[in-house]
């Protein structure tokens, strides 16, 4: 506890007693004397009245003040009394946060500080009641004549300020703000980083402890001392340029439908890229993440927009298009279908609805297996058909196509949506006619043999099972063992048992060019 007082001792009584018989010593006859000439600058009377009244009291000498309140006259215990009531019970201190200018108002023991009534008031006393007479006189005079200004005693409990330092700390105190950035309809905004500040409570209690009468008398505020906070992250701008360069980005994501020979392509805005943005802490180019689950969202609401039977592997297009925005190469994801419901007609098997669809009818017959494929079906009798795609086994090459047409006996092939080639060709004949469908080149067989007809089938593609273990493909024209070359005077008709002829030099062009998954389209 740090404290200024100014102590006196009061005498026990204002006149010594004469002792009779006893002779006076000269040394007070010659204090007596200094009396004497100090009171000639007064009118004599006057200052022995004077002098003698306020010796003979219990009263502050007239004139006395503290910090400026008049006490003379008054009792030590009266004194004490109207100080302790003054600045111990209604003074108020203010409390002032020097930065904002902002202030509040507290019982200065709130802070620990406190005027000692008592000691200020004997200081206040002992003013004329010196131990030498001179000085005592002097003082007397002085106060009388021109007025005494006593200092009050102020303490400062530094724990006591310490405990309420710590309790306001949290609220005085304002905490740095990280610097950041957000996007919003895809734009950055970014916002720079604030530094805090803390309460130095070390500093502010050092500031109290030098002069505690000065904060609590003379100021009558205690001014906050803070430590600056530095944000943790000054500057984001790193961070900013990478959402920048993503929202840049060429984010598309292609389709490809194989049944309907259409490429889809989705573009999204910047507003949508930005929702998929995800900033994280740090402030550097790797707290900027694209979140996968959010374009993921993004996507199937698009995908929403093909129709119920069409389909979309989601999670693989986020990771086509995530990797695009990132600068991989573009991929192109291949729409697929879904089963449907059909209604039969009266009379109709699953063969006959499968073969009006394009469907084989050993595929038709497994997502209906406890139903017979030839016999007649009552009429609403409803059947699972198999996806459109239902017959595309492998990978699909989506630059690549082979149409044929049944009825016009031809032969065309595309690359890059562009014609390539076109042949006269020979499908089935009615008792064993050629599938209308959906189809893919499944292999490659350079000259395959037909040993239920005892042919070769050169440059043989194969597209799809007519019979589970039986294949009908795109071949050139068939060789017999006994060496004659079958139908080369017939393209342009029917001629096959199913499969699809050419003339030899088109069936190995087809061949070199046509890798397995390239769809082939049959038409009627």
């Amino acid at each position: 506890m740090a404290s200024r007082s100014l102590a006196a001792t009061r005498p026990s009584s204002p006149h010594p007693e004469a002792h009779p018989g006893r002779r006076r010593p000269l040394r007070p006859l010659l204090a007596v004397a200094a009396v004497g000439a100090l009171l000639l600058a007064v009118p004599l009377a006057a200052s022995g009245a004077f002098y003698g009244s306020f010796a003979l009291s219990d009263g502050i000498a007239p004139g006395v003040t503290v910090a400026g309140l008049s006490v003379g006259g008054l009792t030590v215990d009266q004194t004490a009394a109207a100080l302790d009531d003054l600045w111990n019970r209604q003074l108020r201190l203010e409390v002032v946060d020097p930065p904002t200018g902002r202030a509040w108002t507290i019982m200065p023991a709130e802070l620990g500080l406190s005027v000692d009534a008592r000691q200020t008031a004997e200081s206040a006393y002992s003013v004329g009641r010196e131990q030498q007479l001179i000085e005592a006189v002097q003082k007397a005079a002085t106060s009388l004549q021109q007025g005494i200004d006593v200092d009050p005693v102020v303490n400062v409990d530094l724990a006591a300020a310490r405990r309420s330092l710590e309790a306001m700390a949290p609220t005085v105190g304002t905490p740095p703000q990280d610097a950041s950035m957000e996007i919003i309809d895809g734009s950055l905004r970014i916002h720079p980083g604030l530094d805090g500040r803390m309460l130095d409570i070390d500093a502010t209690l050092e500031l109290m402890a030098a002069d505690p009468a000065a904060l609590l008398l003379r100021y009558g505020f205690v001014p906050l001392i803070f430590i600056p906070q530095p944000p943790a992250i000054a500057d984001v701008q790193a961070a900013a340029d990478q959402a920048e360069r993503l929202l840049a980005a060429p984010a598309q994501l292609v389709a490809y439908d194989p049944v309907t020979d259409e490429t889809l392509t989705w573009s999204p805005d910047r507003a949508t890229i930005g929702g998929w943005i995800r900033v994280a802490e740090g402030g550097t180019p790797e707290s900027i993440k694209l979140d996968p689950a959010r374009i993921s969202a993004s996507i199937d609401e698009w995908a929403t927009s093909l129709g119920a039977e069409r389909h979309i592997d989601v999670a693989a297009a986020a990771a086509a298009l995530q990797g695009t925005m990132l600068g991989s190469p573009a991929r192109t994801i291949v729409i697929t279908y879904r089963p449907t419901i059909y209604v039969a007609q009266g009379g109709e098997s699953l063969a006959a609805i499968g073969f009006r669809h394009g469907l084989p009818t050993w595929k038709i017959q497994e997502y209906n297996p406890s139903t017979s494929p030839y016999l007649a079906l009552p009429a609403g009798t409803q059947i699972t058909l198999p996806p459109k795609d239902a017959m595309l086994l492998l990978p699909v090459v989506p630059d690549k196509r082979i149409v044929i047409s049944i009825s016009e006996q031809h032969m065309w092939t595309y690359e890059d949506g562009a014609l390539r080639s076109e042949h006269v060709i020979s499908t089935g004949i009615a008792r064993s006619p050629t599938l209308p469908g959906l189809f893919q080149v499944l292999s490659h067989i350079e000259d395959a043999y037909a040993s239920r007809w005892d042919l070769w089938m050169p440059h043989f593609l194969g597209i799809y099972d007519a019979l589970p273990g039986f294949t009908n493909g795109i071949h050139g024209l068939p060789l017999l063992s006994s060496g004659v070359r079958l139908w080369g005077n017939v393209l342009g008709r029917p001629a096959s048992y199913g499969c699809i002829i050419l003339d030899l030099d088109a069936a190995e062009d087809a061949y070199t060019w046509a890798e397995d998954g390239v769809v082939v389209e049959i038409r009627r």
